[in-house]
């Protein structure tokens, strides 16, 4: 077989062809996705982090205490239809907003936008002791997802 007397086309597509295969698997060193073990030292960080709550993020606040009653007035619940019969009352998430702000029930507007769970229960548990004697607060992000590559 005699190369001159075949299709440049062909030939062309060959050289392409070899291009692509011989540098195709050459490892780009400024992609550190698992090549240095330099990024592993940083998984103590990543054990102990807490996210801060931002604007969009659903929270599910709830507020129990000793006496039960008092508690209730600081819960939001799902309104019941009238004429169903409910053995419990689903408990509505707050929708932390553009501001960084939500409406919680006797304590009015609440800046919530930079506090973890943490700091938030502590703050709330402050603001409440006027209202509740020893405030038992849990705070839940509904909405947290987290994408692995």
């Amino acid at each position: 077989m005699n190369f001159r007397k075949r299709n440049p086309l062909i030939i062309g597509c060959l050289i392409v062809f070899m291009a692509f295969a011989t540098s195709s698997c050459v490892s780009n060193k400024k992609m550190l996705y698992f090549q240095d073990v330099e990024g592993v030292e940083n998984s103590t960080v990543l054990a102990n982090y807490e996210p801060k709550i931002q604007p969009g993020d659903l929270l599910n606040i709830n507020v129990a205490a000793i006496d039960a009653e008092a508690a209730l007035p600081f819960n939001l619940y799902e309104t019941p239809v009238v004429g169903t019969y409910t053995s419990s009352l689903k408990p509505l998430a707050y929708l932390v907003n553009t501001d960084g702000e939500i409406n919680f029930p006797v304590l009015g507007t609440l800046k919530v936008a930079g506090f973890t769970s943490k700091e938030l229960t502590k703050n709330l548990s402050e603001q409440l002791a006027s209202y509740i004697t020893k405030p038992i607060i849990n705070i839940r992000l509904t909405n947290f997802k987290i994408t692995v590559l």
